[in-house]
């Protein structure tokens, strides 16, 4: 198990892994998915009227 930080993540050796730190195979964060922007947020967005 390899600790990122916050939890302990379970890691399978392989043989292609030899030479490399474990490190590489714990992401340290969360990708973000954005979602769409709000009313307001562009320009475009900023001259429709609202409900």
């Amino acid at each position: 198990a390899v600790h990122n930080g916050k939890a302990f993540n379970i890691v399978e050796i392989k043989f292609d892994m030899i030479g490399r730190y474990l490190g590489e195979f714990s992401l340290t964060y969360k990708h973000t998915k954005h979602g769409k922007a709000g009313v307001g947020a562009t320009k475009g967005s900023a001259h429709t009227a609202l409900k």
